[in-house]
């Protein structure tokens, strides 16, 4: 409650006592002391703050809009807004000034934009007038000054010495602002649904421990969304230091590390103590992972085949001739099975590819590497054999010998093509766990989720109520069953209903028909079925994101400015909605500034 006040009025707490800010600031001294409970004593009789409409602090607010508190609050309104302030006073700019201002502004953030929705860095190594490349931001300038003649009258020499507005700082600053215009958006289109909050950690370029957050709820619209909301660094990868970046949620989604899924100490325990409304879901993607990993280990044919494999892959991607000896073998192997017409010929097809290395903890990669071993395996024999006849270390030859041997080996066929069989059909499971649009309803069954969480059942044959807090007890009333038994024709034997395939489908759909609001019930249960999440794969691609724009050159790229840089490089169809007016007036009034726009 404290909260919403301090955001809405300026009421914030200290020592167990409420205080007014604009009060505080601009109200005059009072002998009578209720007129000083939010300016000097505080207010403390927490009891009559949700009174409703005897609420303390919408008493202190008052209706009257020339109430004490909305007069002081105006005063507020005026100190903060720069266009009073004395030096904007003394130093007159006139119209044309202010406007070459904003258009300088606005180049600026232009570029910001752009260079950040392509994953690009700002600065150069030398940004001096007399070097040729100067970086990307100072050289994008170039490319607008040279385009447009108003643009190249106020930007670069052309702006006031003393604000140019091109330096890092700025860049930082305004990048802030779009990241939170893009969170405040974000919070809007979440509004009041129940979300879930999917958290996995990575590390970076510069191996620090990051902590990405993504949020997944159901929009107003009925579709399923999982926008990027943040990178948060942590100082290590224990569960009580990733609790300290987390607040109120719904659900939770983790992967299966300990530190994420333990009983007493992991992540989850430790939000569940805090909020034990939050459903914890292990990620499906990575226990089906954990499933494909376990048996690798356990059954001994199986282990003894994927370590041959990872052996024969080490060996022909070992160095850089041996890898272009096996393109061209791909290559020369491709074009005969292309004239004998064994493969077919087009744009896209038969692309040279390399062998992949079975990774635990990356998805599909055990059918991958299976998969491009088939189809590379006769590069790969020719690629082992040349290797055995020209080397010059025995020791080398004796360990490339034994993997052609292992590797033309009946045993080794079979269980190579036996395990891409097996895993074709599990690798479809892994990638629909993947899509953002799968609903937990594959996994679980509405019945047993709702015994399981103390969900009431409601039963079929009780009195329907129409409205809260008022039944029917009409003689003509119906029941439970009777009502869904409308849903059943009004819904299901709709002619549109059989179009439908999936439950985000049914559930944009009831929106779009407004049988959202005829069935609130259904949909509520849609909803929260759709925000239960199956895996954690947007924060898996959060940090590829991440690697894209922290690279080995940018390693030392601030935690704030990374954090900004992915949340508009991830969620650019929000940000890329933004106006560029809006993102000048809220960097104007961020603090003081030099010129005026």
């Amino acid at each position: 409650m404290v909260r919403f006040f301090s955001f809405l009025v300026g009421i914030f707490t200290y020592k167990n006592a409420a205080f007014c800010l604009p009060c505080y600031l601009f109200n005059t001294p009072s002998a009578h002391p209720k007129c000083n409970a939010y300016t000097v004593k505080g207010f403390n009789v927490w009891r009559k703050v949700k009174d409703g409409k005897n609420c303390a602090f919408l008493n202190h607010v008052g209706k009257d809009p020339n109430s004490t508190h909305k007069k002081v609050e105006k005063s507020c309104e005026d100190l903060m807004r720069q266009s009073q302030h004395l030096p904007q006073v003394f130093n007159r700019y006139s119209s044309q000034e202010i406007e070459n201002n904003r258009l300088q502004l606005k180049t600026t953030v232009e570029a910001i934009r752009y260079l950040t929705f392509q994953g690009c860095s700002f600065r150069g190594h030398d940004e001096s007038k007399k070097s040729l490349n100067r970086g990307n931001f100072l050289q994008l300038f170039k490319a607008f000054a040279s385009n447009n003649e108003k643009i190249a009258e106020v930007i670069l020499d052309k702006a006031p010495k003393y604000a140019s507005y091109i330096s890092p700082n700025i860049q930082k600053e305004i990048l802030h602002v779009f990241s939170m215009k893009v969170k405040k958006a974000i919070r809007e289109e979440i509004g009041d649904a129940k979300f879930c909050l999917i958290v996995d950690e990575s590390r970076d370029e510069s191996k620090k421990e990051q902590m990405a957050v993504v949020l997944r709820f159901v929009d107003k619209d009925g579709f399923v969304r999982e926008p990027f909301f943040g990178l948060v660094h942590v100082s290590n990868t224990s569960a009580v230091t990733l609790e300290d970046g987390i607040y109120t949620l719904y659900w939770q989604g983790y992967d299966g590390a300990s530190n994420m899924r333990g009983e007493w100490n992991g992540l989850q325990a430790l939000i569940l103590k805090d909020c034990p409304y939050a459903y914890y879901i292990h990620c499906l993607a990575h226990r089906l992972q954990l499933a494909l990993v376990a048996v690798s280990h356990e059954i001994v044919p199986i282990h003894h085949f994927f370590t041959k494999l990872a052996s024969v892959v080490n060996i022909v991607g070992a160095s850089c001739k041996c890898n272009e000896e096996l393109k061209r073998a791909q290559a020369a192997d491709i074009e005969y099975m292309i004239s004998i017409d064994e493969l077919e010929n087009g744009r896209g097809l038969n692309q040279i590819g390399t062998l992949q290395r079975p990774g635990d903890t990356r998805w599909s990669s055990h059918f991958k590497s299976v998969s491009n071993l088939i189809k590379m395996f006769s590069a790969t024999c020719s690629v082992l054999l040349n290797i055995i006849e020209d080397g010059t270390n025995a020791f080398q030859q004796g360990d490339v010998d034994a993997a052609n041997e292992a590797m033309t080996s009946f045993e080794f066929v079979f269980i190579l093509h036996l395990i891409k069989e097996i895993m074709a059909i599990i690798d479809i499971l892994c990638q629909a766990l993947q899509s953002k649009s799968q609903d937990i309803l594959h996994a679980i069954r509405v019945k047993s989720f709702c015994e399981a969480r103390n969900i009431d059942i409601p039963e079929m044959n009780a009195h329907y109520v129409v409205r809260q807090g008022r039944a029917r007890c009409q003689e003509d009333y119906f029941t439970v069953a009777e009502h869904y038994r409308h849903y059943k024709y009004n819904v299901v034997q709709h002619p549109e209903f059989k179009s439908l395939s999936t439950i985000p489908d049914l559930s944009q759909w009831l929106v779009s028909t407004r049988k959202a609001t005829i069935f609130p019930l259904v949909y509520r249960i849609i909803v929260l079925v759709l925000t239960l999440p199956v895996s954690t794969a947007t924060t898996e691609r959060s940090f590829l994101a991440m690697r894209i724009v922290k690279t080995r050159l940018r390693n030392k790229m601030e935690d704030e400015f990374l954090t900004d840089s992915l949340i508009i490089y991830i969620e650019r169809e929000i940000a890329e909605k933004l106006s560029i007016e809006s993102i000048v007036n809220e960097f104007r009034d961020m603090k003081e500034r030099r010129i005026p726009f």
